[in-house]
């Protein structure tokens, strides 16, 4: 997750923030949540091996889901 924090003037608060994953994932704003949803593959092969790519396969490898969600007290979420 990355987070960017700045502010002009006191009370006042201003950011972005993104969330990241190298694995398969799909990326959902829904009510001031940003949602990550993916998959681990089925098998990763090690950095010596001639493959490089990981394998997927559909109903293999652990799901996975991170949950970022902000609430505020006054001001407004834009």
């Amino acid at each position: 997750m990355i987070v960017k924090m700045s502010a002009d003037s006191p009370g006042r608060l201003n950011f972005s923030t993104s969330l990241i994953s190298l694995l398969n994932n799909n990326i959902e704003i829904k009510d001031n949540r940003i949602i990550l949803k993916g998959n681990a593959p089925k098998h990763a092969y090690p950095h010596y091996a001639s493959k490089k790519d990981p394998l997927y396969e559909d109903g293999y490898g652990m799901h996975f889901q991170m949950l970022l969600q902000v609430r505020n007290k006054g001001g407004q979420v834009a």
